[in-house]
């Protein structure tokens, strides 16, 4: 709480207890430079330092390597906290939170409702409140408050508004349009989004060879009778599915594959897992240089089917495209996972 107001008041009438030991900290040390840093004591850095809380590189390495941890926390059920110093780098890790979250069908990418951030919001995301409203009541009579976390159930198709389940009491409480971007909610909120959303998991299993003989063949029957409308129709599901297939990649890792990955030369032909595509604010679409958790980065042998769909994507490519990819765009750039994802959920 800050020493605003009547608190202020009363510290500086001399009115107020000072606590004499701290209790909220595991190890004794950090006590100690808890106490150094409220003084403004350099020495503290040390102390953070010796014991490896410390970690220095480059801006996006950073926060790349702040997300993946929290990831990895939150895909372990854990609770986890990532904090950032400014709105911008909020604003890509919100973006970049959600559409991984999309990309694993976890979040409604087709029925969103606008925030206050220029964000969008749909079922499966969490948001936050930013200030005190009693004008806004939940299914219980009670008022949303500063920091209440909201995981949004639907998304109104016409009128914006959004209709979610408070995470402290179970309530529901309907947003309407203005109301997201009076409160400055945040889509997916990897800031304090720190419990995971409550889910029947199906259990993870392999497709058997029949299965995947039926969704290949499937897949082609369902390109073969598409109407392809629009200017740049989408023409190679199938191909994108089959490395998926071969490698076990995430879709946003398929795309990413470039042609110095691949080796088709070799005895035993192999792709290799090294990025994953990203978006990076107010430069789009980019080749992050890693996969989205280390266990990604392998090299995979190919089987037949892939390595004959990767021939036929070599030919096919008459002209280079700037990234080097093995799946561009229509038009020669990063494809979007979403966008594809959404072509994959009408297929299916």
């Amino acid at each position: 709480m800050d020493a605003g107001g009547v608190l202020g008041w009363l510290d500086r009438q001399g009115k107020t207890t000072r606590l004499s030991t701290i209790w909220r900290f595991e190890h004794a040390w950090e006590r100690e430079a808890s106490l150094k840093l409220r003084a403004g004591d350099f020495g503290a850095i040390t102390d953070y330092e010796q014991h490896q809380r410390i970690r220095h590189g480059s801006y996006l390495d950073m926060v790349d390597q702040a997300y993946l941890n929290w990831q990895s926390d939150i895909q372990a059920g854990r609770s986890s906290i990532l904090i950032a110093a400014d709105n911008d780098t909020v604003g890509m890790l919100n973006e970049r939170a959600q559409a991984d979250r999309m990309i694993e069908g976890l979040v409604d990418a087709e029925q969103t409702a606008l925030l206050g951030d220029g964000l969008r919001a749909g079922r499966g995301d969490t948001v936050i409140v930013r200030r005190n409203d009693r004008t806004v009541a939940d299914s219980n009579g009670d008022f949303i408050r500063n920091g209440t976390l909201l995981d949004v159930v639907q998304a109104g198709r016409r009128d914006g508004s959004l209709v979610a389940l408070r995470r402290d009491t179970g309530a529901t409480v309907t947003l309407h349009r203005g109301l997201a971007a009076r409160h400055g909610a945040l889509d997916g909120n990897p800031l304090r989004d720190v419990a995971t959303i409550p889910t029947n998991h199906k259990e993870v299993r392999a497709l058997t060879v029949t299965e995947v003989g039926a969704l290949r063949a499937g897949l082609r029957q369902w390109e073969a009778e598409k109407k392809q409308a629009g200017r740049y129709p989408t023409v190679d599901i199938l191909d994108v599915i089959d490395i998926m297939l071969a490698t076990g990649a995430r879709i946003s890792e398929a795309l990413a594959i470039r042609w110095k990955d691949v080796d088709l030369k070799s005895e035993k032909p192999t792709v290799t897992v090294n990025g994953t595509i990203v978006y990076m604010p107010k430069q789009g679409l980019t080749i992050q240089d890693h996969p989205k958790s280390a266990n990604s980065r392998q090299r995979y042998f190919l089987p037949t089917f892939a390595v004959e769909m990767l021939l036929r994507q070599q030919i096919g490519q008459l002209e280079a495209n700037p990234w080097d990819v093995v799946f561009p765009s229509a038009v020669g750039s990063l494809r979007d996972p979403n966008n594809f994802h959404r072509e994959w959920r009408s297929a299916r």
